[in-house]
């Protein structure tokens, strides 16, 4: 019997999870580098998505490290627990094998999601490194595509739990403005006690 990886991803609402979780830690954490390089004037694409890609890159090695090795121990000790019920080993068995490809699925997903997340971000930078837009265009864009992808993941939330969908992406949506809220009061708290 084969395992397709859209099976291992219906059956599995973790690695739901992990995309869903992921996907809104980068899209915060990205829009969260944006708007400070934005409020500092930056010029330097250059800067800009090295200053965006760093955490991306960060948030990708934290993700495939840590859910590769607490997936690996919780399949392990699920695998150990059906043994002992079933009173036979289960090592070369389909269940071991659909436990393993679990694991790196999901170790996979935790681990890309924020990399393929943070590369729609920063797409416009991409176009201004090559001056077929300019750097303030680059900035509106990515912070466009951060609201629509914030509303999307509402959206899809919505739709896992048979919830209002737009409710849910205008909620999600509202955590992006907050983040921008917030970092302005800290820009402006920063100036004043700077001066």
């Amino acid at each position: 019997m084969k395992i397709s990886f859209l099976e291992l991803i219906r059956s599995e609402g973790v690695g739901r999870r992990f995309l869903f979780m992921n996907s809104f830690d980068a899209i915060l954490t990205v829009s969260g580098v944006l708007i400070v390089m934005f409020l500092s004037n930056e010029t330097d694409v250059r800067v800009v998505m090295i200053s965006c890609l760093s955490p991306a890159i960060a948030l990708m090695i934290s993700g495939l490290w840590s859910a590769y090795i607490i997936e690996k121990a919780e399949r392990k000790r699920e695998l150990s627990l059906l043994e002992k019920q079933m009173l036979k080993k289960l090592s070369g068995t389909i269940i071991e094998k659909r436990m393993k490809m679990i694991t790196l699925t999901n170790a996979l997903i935790n681990g890309l999601s924020p990399l393929i997340i943070s590369f729609l971000i920063i797409a416009p930078f991409f176009f201004s490194a090559i001056d077929l837009i300019g750097m303030q265009l680059a900035f509106k864009t990515s912070f466009l595509i951060v609201g629509i992808l914030l509303f999307l993941l509402g959206v899809y939330v919505a739709k896992i739990g048979n919830y209002n969908a737009i409710l849910y992406g205008l909620i999600m949506l509202i955590s992006g403005i907050l983040l921008g809220i917030l970092i302005l009061f800290a820009n402006c708290l920063l100036e004043e006690f700077m001066l």
